[in-house]
């Protein structure tokens, strides 16, 4: 799973699909019917209800309560292992291969 597909679920949304651009409970509100969309494959959600939009970090500034990004990063990366740009994440094969490290949810 990605982490916004963790942080999605464990803020108590719900996926309806697995893969794409995929319908979802919204988390920010009480929602009986889908009313969200989550695309995998490039982080980014919107509730079409009216909670917003964004990525990981907006999502846990909107559920945590956090306006400052350093905290919101610090989260997501404790909470659903979010690595920022250039890191290697657990488990990620070291080799030098010329390419730049992609986390494993966008290859």
């Amino acid at each position: 799973m990605t982490p916004l597909e963790l942080a999605w679920e464990e803020y108590g949304g719900e996926l309806l699909g697995d893969h794409g651009n995929v319908k979802a409970k919204c988390p920010l509100h009480d929602d009986s019917r889908a009313s969200a969309r989550v695309n995998i494959d490039n982080q980014r959600w919107t509730c079409f209800a009216g909670c917003g939009h964004g990525d990981i970090y907006e999502l846990v500034k909107l559920k945590e309560l956090v306006d400052s990004f350093p905290e919101q990063k610090r989260i997501a990366v404790q909470k659903f292992g979010v690595f920022t740009e250039g890191e290697r994440g657990p488990g990620v094969n070291k080799k030098k291969t010329g390419k730049p490290w992609r986390p494993p949810w966008l290859r």
